[in-house]
């Protein structure tokens, strides 16, 4: 599943896609969506894309190679040599998050994004509230953000 959506600022515009990859998808069928993507982005003629959702490899890795995305370790937050997981996120006792199948969600972007260290902010929300002394878990995804400057 995939939603794009078009901004506008002055004369340039900024492809929007929101993807979900559904659970029970057979992992051979992730080349062939990344290639509708990459299909997708070239038929609207767009350069500078930002692409997010709920989704893995090989679609991720595919967006990547084949259709000039940043490395993912551009626009996703890591520590250390894994990335930060955002699902499926447990939160007993307040206890800090954990994945139990992989990180889940990801944060695309190309072309006019400057993806340099110092202007650009990765991180992860975790989806805590307070209940009395208690946290209960809000979600079962981590929240992604990426905070950049965008080169008119």
């Amino acid at each position: 599943m995939a939603l794009f959506a078009e901004t506008h600022l002055g004369e340039n515009s900024i492809l929007l896609i929101s993807v979900h990859s559904h659970a029970g998808s057979k992992k051979e069928l992730f080349k062939s969506d990344a290639e509708i993507i990459c299909s997708k982005i070239r038929k609207r003629n767009a350069t500078n894309v930002l692409l997010g959702g709920d989704t893995g490899a090989p679609l991720t890795t595919s967006l990547v190679s084949d259709c000039g995305f940043h490395p993912l370790e551009k626009t996703n937050k890591r520590t250390g040599k894994k990335y930060q997981p955002t699902w499926r996120v447990d939160c007993p006792n307040g206890e800090a998050p954990r994945a139990k199948f992989g990180r889940g969600d990801w944060l695309l972007a190309r072309g006019a994004f400057s993806l340099k260290a110092d202007d650009t902010e990765l991180s992860v929300i975790y989806p805590y509230i307070m209940n009395g002394n208690k946290y209960e878990c809000v979600s079962d995804h981590a929240m992604i953000s990426m905070e950049t400057n965008f080169l008119l």
